[in-house]
């Protein structure tokens, strides 16, 4: 698993919201049963406390994570562009992140 969305630009010391939700990229869909079970989560209609999130560029999310037993973070870049498209405050932390990392800042033109 690796922190995703929010949940990463916590762990890198980048978070501006106080949403409190854990946000996960899943890289084995064979476990999310078993993870969803073990951490008793329940389908949500709306909102979320948990989101399990399969990833579409798995290669760039895989080069973070350190071995099999440590939870990774999503890299920087890949953080800003999926929370700049997530409808949940998303654009707002995204803008956040770039405004404070030096790499993000450089392709930002708006911050």
């Amino acid at each position: 698993m690796i922190l995703a969305l929010h949940s990463a630009a916590e762990a890198l010391g980048l978070k501006n919201t106080n949403l409190e939700g854990l946000e996960l990229y899943i890289l084995d869909p064979s476990i999310r049963a078993k993870l969803e079970s073990a951490l008793q989560l329940e389908p949500k209609e709306r909102g979320y406390e948990v989101l399990l999130i399969e990833p579409y560029y798995k290669v760039l999310i895989k080069q973070n994570k350190k071995d099999g037993k440590e939870i990774g973070i999503c890299p920087l870049l890949l953080t800003f562009l999926d929370l700049y498209h997530f409808p949940l405050r998303g654009r707002e932390q995204a803008e956040f992140m770039a405004e404070r990392a030096l790499n993000l800042k450089r392709i930002c033109k708006k911050c």
